[in-house]
């Protein structure tokens, strides 16, 4: 479910529904916004998933957790990334708020660094039905 549960009215539904067709250890994938992204906090109201025609839950990486292990998932792997905005909005940003970075440490080392704190614009997830 590649950015799929965010448009869904009830998710909670929809993950027991995937958890009950799954076989024993069935793999379940997606990804969808991170709320808790660095780009929905420089961005505020102009975060484009905000829309509330299409996006009706927003998830962090601790709230996809919890949902998940809700609906019975053992989670495999959680982390987040650069998504549709790609990375130069958050390249520019960590620029214009720090001019200079110490030692050899790149801006696109900082964004790794923001990605793997659960900063990353989408979160990506691997779950496995228990």
């Amino acid at each position: 479910m590649v950015h799929t549960l965010e448009h869904l009215t009830n998710p909670s539904e929809a993950l027991r529904k995937v958890h009950a067709t799954l076989s024993h250890n069935g793999i379940f994938c997606g990804i969808v916004p991170n709320f808790d992204s660095l780009c929905s906090e420089l961005l505020l109201d102009g975060w484009a998933w905000l829309d509330p025609h299409y996006h009706y839950v927003h998830y962090t990486p601790s709230t996809l957790s919890k949902h998940l292990r809700a609906a019975g998932f053992a989670i495999r792997h959680l982390s987040t990334a650069t998504g549709d905005y790609g990375e130069d909005i958050v390249l520019n940003y960590l620029q214009s708020v720090m001019p200079s970075l110490p030692g050899q440490l790149s801006y696109r080392d900082l964004l790794r660094a923001v990605e793997e704190d659960g900063r990353g614009e989408e979160i990506r997830f691997i779950a496995q039905k228990a």
